[in-house]
């Protein structure tokens, strides 16, 4: 399958798909020629008989949507344009993996995700769905239905929109692509999994999933490293099941680093850092990284690395993966520690400045 390699440039995607739309047109005409032919014969074998007159049949033949179920084949000097809607001007350039359309008012968020929907505004269309995964680089499906384009990706992509001079578009880039690095940061528990570990100063004290979210909401306010994407599981008090985060890290990530609380009611005296890897190759490693950086930033007792595949997370990533045991919630100086809004930005930019300092995975 050729690729294209023109020069990138200013788009003209009308006349492009114009372009791949003529061996189309060509065919219809002949077609409606043939069939024109073909009925006449047929209307003057059978329908004129002497002194009656009869109409001959008119043969039409609509085309407006051939094009869309056409084959289209990668062309050396330009990438397939393929119509989604031709009477809208609704385009998917699978090169730059661009959904075009002509610069109107819909709604989109940019995020990252595997299914986008765009909506548009007094646009509405007939249901259609179409395959992408021929063409360009990103696996996709794009379902049309009522005034909604959704589109589907087999992998996490960055969507985000934008303009050129004429037309609108939505474009989707792997972000495996634009970053050495990627790295799931789980904020544990949250939802229905809540409280997680609660604080030995009781109820009114924040409880494990509060303090693992404020510290990864705390991460991402300072994270700024070229190169480095750093991606959460959940940013709100919400539920996502283990399989769900372990999903998201290895269709995607580089790294998996999971936050928590440690606690031992049954001993209050326990206290310290430590930090549980998994059965990926490099997670060992990993948690040595971030376990020696948080005893020397806290200046906990170590508690050492501990080999744990009885979690779904370190049982289940295929990447190097680790659970950061930060403090006890049960121990009373180590839970008044986690309240700590310093301590939890302490415990933030040692997170964020040793995946600053993580080799480069690509």
């Amino acid at each position: 399958m050729k690729k294209y390699r023109g020069i990138r440039g200013k788009r003209n995607y009308i006349s492009e798909a114009n372009e791949l739309k003529k061996p189309a047109k060509i065919l219809c005409a002949l077609c409606a020629l043939i069939l024109s032919i073909a009925g006449a014969l047929f209307a003057s074998a059978h329908f004129f008989v002497p002194g009656n007159e009869a109409e001959i049949p008119v043969f039409a033949i609509q085309n407006e949507n051939i094009f869309d179920e056409m084959e289209i084949e990668y062309q050396e000097d330009k990438p397939p344009i393929i119509p989604i809607n031709w009477e809208e001007e609704i385009f998917f350039d699978t090169y730059l993996n661009r959904l075009i359309f002509p610069k109107r008012y819909f709604v989109f968020e940019q995020t990252y995700n595997r299914e986008f929907t765009i909506s548009f505004d007094n646009v509405n269309f007939s249901r259609r769905y179409f395959q992408l995964l021929p063409y360009g680089i990103l696996p996709m499906y794009i379902l049309i239905e009522g005034s909604q384009i959704s589109v589907r990706t087999r992998i996490g992509v960055f969507a985000e929109a934008g303009e050129t001079e004429t037309h609108s578009y939505i474009q989707f880039v792997d972000p495996r692509e634009t970053y050495h690095t990627i790295v799931v940061l789980d904020a544990g528990h949250g939802g229905s999994d809540s409280p997680g570990a609660s604080s030995v100063h009781g109820r009114n004290a924040p409880n494990e999933a509060q303090i693992n979210l404020a510290i990864s909401e705390k991460v991402f306010e300072i994270f700024d490293a070229q190169g480095i994407l750093l991606l959460p599981t959940r940013t709100d008090d919400s539920y996502r099941s283990p399989a769900s985060r372990t999903r998201m890290a290895n269709e995607l990530a580089d790294y998996f680093i999971s936050i928590h609380c440690n606690d031992f009611p049954s001993d209050r005296n326990a206290s310290g850092t430590l930090t549980l890897y998994g059965t990926a190759d490099g997670s060992i490693e990993l948690a040595e990284i971030f376990q020696n950086a948080l005893v020397a930033a806290l200046g906990s007792n170590d508690g050492g690395l501990r080999y744990s595949p009885q979690f779904h997370l370190t049982r289940e990533s295929n990447i190097p993966v680790i659970i950061l045991e930060l403090l006890f919630l049960s121990n009373r100086n180590d839970a008044t520690r986690l309240a700590d809004p310093e301590t939890q930005m302490l415990i933030a930019e040692t997170i964020a400045k040793t995946i600053q300092n993580l080799p480069p995975a690509r």
